[in-house]
């Protein structure tokens, strides 16, 4: 199950939601179109060893249990939106948010490892920037270790600081321990004006559990084993690319987005002959592309950040945002 497909048919039916119950409601009945062989249940328990737990959604699916945990947290924002008012609340208390949503990924992970659900999954949509934007001088907070902004990592044991007051940590006072490392990476859903609260961006987390995963041709990849390149030129480091990469590079083409990147590498692998399968399942996974031509299998995984462009490249108009790259 592929809920980033799922994700980007929703936000072109419901850019924005009323409520955490609205969005949990709206993400349960698109999955259930793109998957209509799915059972789903909402707000039931599941339960492992010794011990119940809540899930807001569980999904059934080819033999496989999905665990889903959403998190909507809101800036103040009115407006009509296909002919429906909308009118949210500042929620606020950010410390308390995001302790929260690494704790639901704890949750997921015993889940995972418990062997309780096959997958967790961890889906956060806000629009307070504050949530994935990297603050300026990164002055100590109370927070600090559960901050979430982009291109975070996150692993370990993480705990409150020292000047934490009792009225934060209060219901919070334990420590959250992630036995995965995760990066945060924040995409955008939907961009419904101008205004800062306008813009509604999403981050998605896939529990780690003890399980190892491995490709349907039994074959995994030790990147710990792979030789270094050591490059003394960007030229030199060029060189070691495949050649599939160094021809895509020469059509010299500027993608708009991280789904238009996805569509030119598959044009151009099919070009040069490749078979090539999009978001397909390998084990428990999903792969973006999935490409084989005789005796040579590419599996890649597809990420595209930008830094703010507007300028015209070879006749076309080219305007890239600015996506928060950590210092």
């Amino acid at each position: 199950m592929d809920l980033s497909i799922v994700l980007k048919s929703l936000t072109t039916k419901r850019p924005i939601f009323h409520s955490e119950a609205d969005f949990q409601h709206s993400l349960a009945w698109e999955i259930r179109e793109h998957y209509p062989d799915s059972k789903i249940r909402l707000e039931t328990k599941i339960y492992g060893a010794n011990t119940k737990v809540y899930l807001d959604i569980l999904v059934y699916y080819k033999g496989l249990k999905y665990a889903i945990e959403l998190k909507y947290k809101t800036r103040t924002y009115t407006g009509i939106i296909d002919g429906e008012e909308f009118y949210l609340n500042n929620q606020g208390a950010q410390d308390i948010g995001r302790y929260d949503v690494l704790k639901d990924l704890q949750r997921l992970e015993q889940m995972v490892q418990s062997g309780v659900v096959d997958e967790g999954l961890l889906l956060f949509l806000t629009n307070d920037a504050s949530y994935y934007s990297r603050p300026e001088g990164m002055r100590q907070t109370v927070d600090q270790n559960y901050r979430i902004y982009e291109g975070k990592s996150v692993r370990g044991q993480l705990s409150w600081s020292e000047h934490a007051g009792a009225g934060t940590m209060k219901g919070r006072e334990n420590p959250i321990s992630l036995q995965g490392q995760y990066v945060m990476n924040w995409e955008t859903y939907s961009q419904l004006d101008d205004a800062s609260s306008g813009q509604f961006r999403y981050l998605m987390l896939t529990a780690q559990g003890n399980s190892s995963k491995a490709l349907d041709n039994g074959h995994k990849v030790n990147l710990a084993e792979e030789p270094l390149v050591e490059a003394d030129s960007v030229q030199s480091y060029h060189n070691h690319y495949p050649a599939w990469f160094k021809s895509f590079t020469q059509k010299r083409q500027i993608p708009k987005s991280q789904y238009d990147l996805t569509d030119k590498l598959t044009a151009h692998l099919r070009d040069i002959g490749f078979s090539v399968q999009n978001n397909r399942e390998v084990g428990r996974d999903k792969i973006d592309i999935h490409a084989k031509k005789d005796d040579e299998t590419i599996v890649i995984e597809v990420r595209y950040k930008t830094a703010l462009l507007k300028t015209i490249f070879e006749g076309q108009h080219v305007d890239l945002k600015k996506q928060y790259f950590p210092l």
